[in-house]
């Protein structure tokens, strides 16, 4: 590449690229969502003779309890996959350094020609 031509690659990798993306898209989604639901509840028309009323909280949402135990369950296993996910880059270190033959858990360390096993419990 000669000195005068640049490139356009971004600053970040594609992951965290397209991660910021699907974040956008789904604030996007869910503001559209919110806004329709006010403009359709501030439109609607005053409750009289003929017309049904807008329901009711009661009628619409559910128990405030289940709501409660839903994000409770949200929310733990979201915390869960983190977990799983950061154990498996460390999983995925460790059977790096199996790829290369510096390490593995059966077979003990080697260094050189020495070779050390390390006893493993099941």
């Amino acid at each position: 590449m000669s000195q005068n031509q640049s490139t356009t690659n971004l600053p970040i990798s594609n992951g965290k690229l397209a991660m910021w993306l699907f974040l956008a898209t789904e604030i996007m989604f869910f503001t559209g969502m919110l806004a329709t639901c006010m403009l359709l509840r501030e439109s609607a028309r005053v409750p009289g003779p003929g017309i049904a009323a807008w329901p009711t909280p009661k009628t619409v949402h559910l128990e405030p309890w289940i709501g409660a135990i839903n994000t409770v369950i949200l929310i733990s296993s979201s915390l869960l996959a983190l977990f799983f996910h950061s154990g498996t880059q460390d999983w995925k270190s460790v059977q790096g350094n199996t790829l290369s033959g510096r390490h593995h858990p059966s077979r003990g360390c080697v260094s050189g020609n020495q070779s050390h096993r390390i006893p493993i419990q099941v």
